[in-house]
């Protein structure tokens, strides 16, 4: 049965309505076909190749496209199939799948490789994530001129702290801020132990720059993870934001009073 439906298929004309760009190569490594998809691709690519229609490309030793330690020269000689990955080429975001071919006898016959564009899908996940890297990761003004508030949210790992770094830096040498409030209350897990000390030394460079930074709100767990690794608690570190806002405006010399009633 199954080898009825086979030889009853037209596989060109099956390929041709696939949305991905398919490219079939012989065992020679010479390209033997491609898909009206990946026709267009190539046209696209026409700058790059050294040939000047897509059509010219049958017959050509796709090896010679590549570099000699090349991925592709180490899938082939090392036999690395099925192999799958994505890759940025020509300013495309691609995600390729090369697997072998072999005929009804079961005689290898050469490698088929499918290229499915990825670069708008790829794009925009990219902007989703600097969105929220972005709300998630907010540097507010306080009521103070020169402080900065950074209330931490979420789940912290290697690369929000990354982020979280490059703007606290950016944003103290953007304002000329003084003082800049971490408040930790918001925080649910540290997925890493190891990053607990790089808060600490987030202070130390805060303090490089000429500002003062303060801890605030830590839960119970998160305590118990910073002194563990070598945190000490200091005259810098409050149970509450409110606590530090306080502290830095005794510090500048000013306080919060209640206002007067004026009698008309």
């Amino acid at each position: 049965m199954q080898k009825q439906v086979s030889e009853a298929l037209d596989y060109e004309r099956l390929f041709d309505h696939l949305p991905d760009n398919i490219f079939i190569i012989n065992q020679a490594c010479e390209l033997k076909w491609m898909n009206r998809q990946a026709v267009e691709l190539v046209k696209d690519f026409l700058n790059y190749l050294p040939v000047e229609t897509p059509e010219e490309l049958i017959g050509f030793p796709v090896a010679s496209l590549h570099e000699f330690n090349s991925m592709f020269h180490k899938i082939i000689e090392k036999d690395r199939f099925p192999y799958r990955k994505t890759v940025t080429i020509f300013g495309y975001i691609a995600d390729l799948h090369i697997d072998k071919l072999f005929t009804p006898e079961g005689d290898h016959t050469g490698c088929v490789l499918f290229w499915r564009d990825v670069t708008k899908e790829k794009e925009k996940e990219r902007r989703s994530e600097r969105l929220i890297e972005e709300i998630s990761t907010p540097i507010l003004p306080v009521v103070i001129e020169k402080a900065l508030f950074a209330p931490l949210i979420g789940t912290f790992d290697e690369i929000r702290l990354d982020h979280l770094r490059n703007k606290v830096l950016s944003k103290i040498s953007e304002t000329g801020a003084e003082y800049i409030i971490f408040d930790f209350s918001g925080i649910t897990a540290i997925e890493d132990g190891s990053l607990v000390s790089e808060f600490t030394k987030l202070q130390e460079v805060v303090q490089l720059m000429g500002a003062q930074a303060y801890f605030t709100g830590f839960q119970t767990s998160l305590v118990k993870d910073f002194v563990a690794n070598g945190m000490k608690f200091n005259d810098k570190t409050f149970a509450h934001y409110r606590q530090a806002i306080t502290h830095i405006l005794h510090l500048e010399g000013l306080e919060i009073t209640p206002k007067r009633n004026e009698k008309a």
